[in-house]
């Protein structure tokens, strides 16, 4: 199973509790599908590659983002349930699966930036010390950092991203020593300055709570948008 770097990662804890191999990559469909051929020449079965974006690929039939099959599979998935288990229901499926996996919670969206050069200020101050591996975000310690404009990964053995890079865009995702991540990332097609935040645990409430209070910092501490002219999505 695929998913790009800013889509949930319930499926990658569900792909662990499998035994099933996951993989992630840059976003969009070309990368996704890309990676699913060439799995496939290796001798995987891949079943199935999604993006954040309410983007599907299932199985092989169609080599991309198609929400008619996936509509279907989604279908067959339901009858199944209601079947096999009791008329349980696919909302109910899911509470079963955040109940084992834990409550996986996101928080995306999107500030207006329609000047480049302040989209590349404000990433490069991101990327002058404060948010390094060692500083904090909302009080809690940042323990892995990945800049695919620059290439590091403080992850990986040798420092290095495995993922391709772009030097024309800017893209860098953090971990929290609390386990909240986020990827902040300019639109490679709109004056926009993306986020995506996720954070896990045992509450919903509370996780939804506490993420919207990790978004917002991230929000005025590290985008600034009041010093930077950005506009709030409404």
């Amino acid at each position: 199973v695929l998913c790009s770097a800013v889509s949930s990662h319930m499926i990658a804890a569900l792909a662990k509790s499998e035994g099933v191999h996951w993989e992630e990559t840059l976003t969009g469909f070309k990368w996704l599908c890309t990676r699913s051929v060439a799995l496939r020449e290796e001798g995987y079965e891949v079943l199935v590659a999604y993006e954040e974006a309410i983007g599907f690929c299932v199985g092989g039939l169609v080599n991309d983002k198609d929400g008619v099959s996936a509509g279907a599979v989604f279908a067959e998935m339901a009858g199944y349930l209601r079947r096999t288990h009791n008329g349980r229901t696919v909302v109910g499926h899911l509470n079963e699966l955040y109940a084992r996996l834990g409550q996986f919670t996101q928080n995306n969206g999107y500030v207006i930036c329609r000047n480049p050069k302040t989209t590349a200020a404000i990433f490069g101050r991101l990327r002058a010390g404060a948010y390094d591996k060692g500083g904090a975000v909302n009080g809690s310690a940042i323990v892995w950092v990945r800049d695919l404009t620059t290439g590091v990964d403080t992850d990986a053995a040798d420092g290095k991203a495995t993922l391709p890079l772009s030097s024309s865009s800017h893209m860098i995702s953090y971990r929290l020593e609390n386990g909240a991540t986020f990827t902040l990332r300019g639109s490679g097609t709109e004056p926009k300055i993306k986020w995506y935040a996720e954070m896990v645990g045992t509450d919903r409430a509370a996780t939804v709570t506490a993420l919207q209070g990790l978004v917002d910092v991230v929000l005025e501490d590290m985008l600034q948008p009041k010093l930077n002219g950005l506009e709030m999505r409404k």
